[in-house]
């Protein structure tokens, strides 16, 4: 179980990835539609949207989401630490994982993406 402040914090992200998320797959089916004016298939117009745009999930306003939120659930653990709470939750965990279960949606979407562009440096300070 996650703690309050962390919960909170979750809800917004998952309302703003619903947000970015929708808005990310109209302008994908929106390239789909134009492909698909040059006389392609659909399968095609996809394939063609994917290899040169990526997934729907890749669009800027979906990885902004996640990177805000990634950066802000660390800020978070920090200041749970500092007061001497044992809540914290791994940003990676925050910003994909836990949208298992009741955001399905949200993490298939999310799975559609290589990779998350999020992480550590060697010298383990995330980017």
């Amino acid at each position: 179980m996650i703690g309050r402040r962390h919960q909170a914090l979750f809800d917004e992200y998952v309302r703003e990835l619903r947000s970015a998320a929708a808005g990310a797959q109209i302008r994908f089916e929106t390239e789909v539609e134009k492909a698909r004016r040059s006389g392609i298939s659909e399968a095609e117009a996809r394939e063609t949207v994917r290899r040169h745009r990526g997934p729907a999930a890749a669009d800027p306003r979906v990885l902004g989401v996640i990177i805000q939120y990634f950066f802000r659930d660390q800020r978070l653990n920090e200041e749970v630490e500092a007061a001497g709470g044992d809540d914290e939750v791994a940003p990676l965990v925050f910003v994909h994982e836990m949208l298992t279960g009741d955001h399905q949606d949200l993490w298939r979407f999310l799975s559609e993406l290589p990779y998350l562009p999020l992480g550590l440096r060697r010298d383990d300070s995330r980017v």
